[in-house]
């Protein structure tokens, strides 16, 4: 975790974790959101969406 980032999750700078970018696009293939995630030791990233 950067300096930056750490305090956000309640870590220590320098503590491993995965980060991961995510985009979405919509059905004509334009952006619709963009995500940069990061996950300390111990937390879970989950989502739900409606595909109805």
């Amino acid at each position: 975790m950067t300096r930056e980032d750490a305090p956000l999750l309640g870590l220590e700078p320098g503590t491993p974790a995965l980060t991961m970018t995510n985009r979405y696009w919509d059905q004509n293939g334009g952006v619709v959101e963009y995500a940069v995630d990061f996950l300390g030791t111990g937390r879970e990233l989950s989502a739900e969406y409606a595909l109805d």
